[in-house]
């Protein structure tokens, strides 16, 4: 889905990240570290969870079963892994569904902001079923961008960066593999052979009738697993 976003990012603030990150790819990390360190620009910060990912959880057990897995003749709960977490709402909220939850930023002062969240707010988060009970929420130092809206269009540059759900569907069933480009730079559908035995696969594909308000009629959910 591509366009723009009516409720999106103002253009005064899409300009000035732009120009933030108008440097060489391999210093982008270190730019969002920038950000992060002076606290005063963050405009992908909601300050809560996202509505639709907490549908999610409520609402589809169908696609992602409960918390708890068997792994090699042992009970355990499953992990997830959110990177680019900014404060760690997510991470937070994962842990009270009883996930076992890791949240990753690039820079130091970011995994501090999730720590003081945590600290400040983890009230918010009590024990969604207590049949499972608090899974652990875990705040890590890495590097890895932020996510990737399916509304913009690639050309239009970022961040955030314009990716169609369809440029998901090519690279995560065909993972290691060169995906092949238009010159507007949208990935080309089925320009691969069938999917990769390696690669995973997508089990459902929706839009959430309850989203940020900057995300209304442009995100999307996907629930992939291995093949």
């Amino acid at each position: 889905m591509t366009g723009e976003n009516p409720t999106a990012l103002s253009a005064d603030d899409r300009a000035r990240l732009k120009a933030h990150f108008d440097v060489d790819t391999a210093s982008h990390p270190d730019r969002w570290a920038k950000l992060w360190d002076a606290g005063n620009f963050l405009p992908w910060d909601r300050g809560t969870p996202n509505p639709a990912f907490v549908d999610l959880l409520d609402q589809r057990k169908d696609l992602i079963g409960g918390c708890f897995v068997e792994d090699a003749g042992k009970r355990r709960r499953k992990r997830a892994l959110v990177p680019g977490c900014g404060k760690g709402y997510d991470v937070l909220l994962l842990a009270s569904y009883g996930y076992d939850a890791y949240g990753l930023e690039v820079s130091e002062k970011a995994v501090e902001r999730c720590i003081e969240e945590r600290t400040a707010n983890g009230h918010k988060y009590p024990v969604r079923h207590e049949n499972a009970g608090m899974g652990q929420s875990k705040f890590l130092q890495g590097d890895f961008f932020d996510e990737f809206p399916t509304y913009k269009d690639p050309s239009t540059g970022g961040p955030p960066y314009g990716l169609t759900p369809q440029t998901y569907v090519e690279h995560l069933s065909h993972p290691g593999e060169e995906v092949p480009y238009d010159d507007s730079g949208h990935v080309k559908a089925g320009g691969l052979s069938q999917s990769s035995l390696q690669g995973l696969e997508r089990l459902d594909h929706w839009q959430p009738k309850r989203t940020h308000e900057i995300g209304k009629g442009t995100d999307w959910i996907s629930v992939w697993q291995p093949r």
